[in-house]
């Protein structure tokens, strides 16, 4: 740049002072960085000095990766008051080293904020040299990496201390820039298992102790508090203090003031994207999806409004959390390395998450650079770059609750997890429920478990208020967003731009609040574990009052330990969590229930008293709404496919193919009734089954059934039920053109998920008897295993006498068999009548089917419609025809007091469901006592 100005050569004068400026640079970049030249190699003596003391108390104190004391004699305790006075020099030491530098490292930091900023804004002027530019860009560059090297080096030293903490704190190592700020790295998380001694007066003699520097919980949200205190949203000063005493909320601070101004720009910022946003909407879209797509940055302002005021308003209660969370740290001798929690689906999760964000922030640039072209007006240019930038910030206030939560919740796991470890240490593990008498030891062991559980549990609860109305909100802004971008999207004149961004949006949010939901979901399995003074419930997180963040999906076969006073002892008792019953139909609950069709509530709750089917509710309300929209969508479905027929095919054949929407909707109708009205026979399934889990000690890992058929028979059931739902679809956007009414492309959108649900209706009966079977066929493995167990085997019937204790065993066996006898009952009780209308539905299909197929008029979707109709319905009868096979084959391998046919499956008193084309080659045997 200096020989750029003009040419050497004209003037030596001139060109003797080119030279002597060149070299002159040297010196100016030599004193630019003259403060860390100095600092450095004294900072680097200093941790060796610190070193030296390390290697001298090692000498003396015995190390250990637990807190421990150990007294020391005479001559150790002379060593460690020299360590003393030689920390208290070397802190001397950096004390002078910093009194004449600070003032440099707080205009070089100053430097380092002031040309970033410079640099960024110069960077968008077209008119800007080049050579000034990179000059810029350079400088910026080296003064960063210049100012992070020495902050390394400070933090190094501090970090040092932490090895050793005698008689120096290790922010008393650490440079700062005078009076404004400690220099330090907190984005610099270390991966040792720092420590500090400490040195206090016992009872005779000085004693060693080890304990952490700062709190597991404290270390784990370092970087998640610096992010969160940038952003003008933490409030609470000395997180990573040794001393949770030195924590604080300050209020009256410039740091107030920095949060009010931040916040007030960042919103500003995001007011007119939203104006600039619509603005362009306007002029390419209609009306209706105008007012519809306000509603998205409505709902992300809400959400985002919402997380930064539970932030701010409730750091009081964050303060509480992080002091309460180090002494339960200091009472347990806690340390996370042992108990980390670590999930794959979690990490990929995030991952999935990561790439969402970054989608959406690419498509708010793109937004903001198309609105105006850069280089008209640099203030503008300006304001745009702020906005992209602002838009950064926007998505971390979006996710604040879940970046706070997620560090929080990992480190409550891993309590739970160190409380399981202690347990296990004091009781035995057993498969079977087993009880097993406790010494005084044991059981003060015990107690002091179900203290510092009940301290995990108001942990929690500290947490979960803080958090509770973030996640009510965000829970609800994931459905209204996804509603909304499904509707949009099928507006041609929707700018792809702001389709791109509601989706991404949909999508990062979605996978957030999975994320949560499954983080909730493991506490609540780890409590599950270890039962024994906190329920799982409570340590699940909540939306307020309005729901409870669970992952209804995630099947865990998980126990749980129960402490109960004996007459002598604590008694341990091994128990499942739910009934196994209750278990395998967790994920159908859960449908059930959205589809509006089961009033029981608390099926998977450890109690069975608690579970209650209750008809005045918001959710009878919620059923009714629900089934009468969806019946409207299938009438009017049925009706257009009807009045297409009419036009192209003769009379019979329509009043013919007509009575198919007929026979599936009585499908539908005999299911729906079924499901409703046989609530209370249901429950009392639930509730029979559980108890004879309880008396029966069963386990279901262990007689499980399996069937190659069974999935065969699923894989081709589901490949006919999606062709159907294709070709419905097809029928359904065929009808008219999308684009034309805004209204009447909204209805066709509900129109094509509510095929989903009535196929779903559809196949109710079997959505709720398959799991059902399969538990009481595992039941009825579980009694053969315990009559194998008395009786001796053989090909051919054989008499032999048997003991007291056998008879006793084959008495209990019969009796469990007739209790398995009504749980079928009861269960056939309630869909009976769904299981004839089933088999007269598919023999009526398959009928006009193929008198259809060979009408020439016939209109190739509907015939398709009804060929796939027809395949999976039979496919699905055919599978409950195998399951009630199976269920009576089990019974033949044990005939004691069931009979194989009172096992099966009946149509009311029309038929029994079997296969006799099933050929069974097991051998039954009859026992008879």
């Amino acid at each position: 740049m200096t020989m750029s100005t003009s040419g050497f050569g004209n003037n030596y004068y001139l060109d003797l002072l080119r030279v002597v400026t060149i070299l002159g640079n040297f010196p100016f970049f030599f004193y630019d960085m003259l403060h860390s030249f100095t600092l450095r190699p004294c900072c680097e003596v200093l941790i060796a000095y610190v070193r030296h003391q390390h290697a001298t108390v090692r000498a003396v104190l015995p190390t250990e990766d637990r807190a421990m004391a150990s007294p020391l004699g005479m001559a150790g305790v002379a060593e460690l008051q020299r360590v003393k006075a030689n920390l208290r020099s070397i802190a001397k030491l950096r004390e002078l080293v910093n009194d004449i530098w600070q003032y440099s490292l707080a205009v070089s930091s100053a430097a380092v904020l002031i040309v970033g900023c410079i640099t960024v804004y110069c960077t968008f002027d077209s008119g800007m040299p080049m050579n000034q530019i990179l000059l810029s860009l350079s400088y910026f560059v080296y003064s960063a990496l210049d100012f992070i090297d020495v902050a390394r080096l400070s933090h190094a030293m501090a970090d040092e201390v932490a090895h050793l903490y005698v008689s120096i704190r290790p922010k008393d190592m650490s440079l700062s820039g005078g009076n404004f700020f400690t220099l330090d790295l907190p984005l610099l998380v270390s991966t040792r298992s720092q420590r500090k001694a400490v040195l206090y007066e016992g009872s005779s003699d000085l004693v060693h102790a080890a304990i952490d520097m700062a709190s597991a919980m404290a270390r784990k949200f370092r970087v998640y508090g610096w992010l969160s205190r940038a952003a003008g949203v933490f409030f609470l000063r000395n997180i990573q203090a040794a001393d949770a005493e030195e924590m604080e909320v300050k209020w009256k601070s410039w740091y107030t003031l920095y949060s009010v101004a931040f916040l007030s720009s960042l919103g500003g910022l995001y007011c007119d994207f939203v104006a600039n946003g619509l603005k362009e909407m306007s002029k390419k879209t209609r009306t209706f999806t105008k007012a519809l797509f306000v509603v998205v940055p409505l709902s992300a302002a809400s959400k985002v409004m919402v997380n930064v005021f539970s932030a701010i308003f409730w750091s009081g209660k964050m303060k509480e959390f992080f002091k309460r969370a180090s002494q339960h740290e200091m009472e347990t001798l806690f340390w996370r390395q042992r108990y980390h929690y670590r999930s794959l689906i979690s990490y990929t999760l995030r991952f999935f998450m990561a790439a969402a964000c970054t989608a959406a922030v690419s498509a708010t640039a793109h937004i903001t650079m198309s609105t105006e072209a850069f280089g008209n007006n640099h203030f503008r240019d300006l304001l745009n770059v702020a906005t992209i930038l602002g838009n950064v910030v926007l998505i971390f206030y979006d996710i604040l609750h879940s970046i706070t939560l997620k560090p929080c919740c990992e480190v409550l796991i891993a309590y739970v997890r160190h409380q399981h470890t202690t347990v296990r240490a004091v009781l035995p593990t057993d498969d079977h429920a087993s009880a097993t008498s406790l010494g005084i030891t044991g059981v003060a062991e015990l107690q002091r478990v179900k203290a510092n559980l009940r301290n995990i549990g108001k942990l929690r609860q500290l947490l979960n208020d803080v958090w509770q109305y973030s996640l009510a909100v965000s829970s609800a802004t994931v459905l209204v967003v996804g509603c909304i971008t499904v509707c949009c999207t099928f507006d041609s004149g929707m700018p792809l731009n702001q389709v791109l961004l509601s989706l991404s949006y949909f999508v990062y949010s979605a996978l957030d609040f999975i994320d949560m939901a499954r983080l909730s979901h493991a506490m609540t399995d780890e409590v599950a574990n270890l039962y024994i003074s906190i329920r799982p419930e409570d340590m699940s997180l909540s939306g307020g009052n309005f729901f409870t963040l669970d992952l209804p999906l995630l099947v865990s076969s998980q126990r749980r330990a129960i402490l109960c006073k004996s007459a002598e002892d604590l008694v341990h008792v091994v128990i499942n969590m739910a009934s196994a019953m209750a278990k395998n139909f967790r994920i159908y609950v859960w449908l059930c229930r959205v589809a509006g069709v089961f009033f029981i509530k608390n099926v998977q709750a450890a109690h069975v008293e608690e579970m209650k089917v209750t008809w005045k509710s918001w959710y009878t309300l919620y059923s009714v709404a629900f089934l009468s929209f969806f019946g409207g969508i299938f009438i009017d479905f049925a009706v257009n496919a009807v009045r297409e027929l009419s036009t192209k095919t003769r009379t019979f054949t329509k009043a013919l193919y007509f009575i198919m929407p007929l026979a599936a909707s009585s499908k539908v109708v005999a299911n729906v009734c079924s499901a409703i009205f046989g609530s209370r026979k249901m429950k009392e399934f639930f509730k029979r089954a559980s108890h004879y889990e309880m008396e029966t000690s069963f386990w279901r890992q262990r007689y499980r059934y399996r069937s190659w058929i069974s999935y065969a028979l699923r894989f081709l059931t589901t490949a006919a039920c999606s062709a159907d739902v294709v070709v419905t679809i097809h029928i359904t956007m065929s009808t008219a053109a999308f684009g034309s009414n805004h209204l009447l492309d909204f209805l066709k959108v509900t129109k094509i998920l509510g095929n989903f649900v009535f196929f779903f209706y559809d196949m109710l009966h079997s959505i709720t008897l398959r799991p059902c079977c399969e538990v009481l066929i595992a039941y009825v493995r579980h009694q053969h295993a315990i009559v194998r167990a008395v009786l001796p085997p053989d090909d051919r019937a054989i008499m032999s006498p048997l003991g007291t204790a056998g008879v006793a065993e084959l008495q209990r066996v019969k009796a469990n068999l007739r209790t398995i006898g009504k749980l079928r009952q009861l269960l056939n009780d309630v869909w009976q009548y769904s299981l004839a209308v089933s088999s007269a539905a598919v023999l009526v299909v398959g009928c006009i089917t193929v008198c259809c197929t060979f009408d020439r008029g016939m209109p190739p979707n509907q015939m398709l419609l009804g060929l796939c109709y027809l395949v999976y319905s039979s496919l699905d009868f055919i599978h409950m025809a195998h399951l009630s096979h199976a269920m009576a084959d089990e019974v033949s391998h044990l005939y004691v007091s069931l009979r194989p046919e009172d096992m099966s499956l009946s149509g009311g008193n029309f038929f029994t469901l079997d296969l006799p084309l099933l050929v069974s080659v097991s051998h039954s045997s009859e026992y008879a006592s």
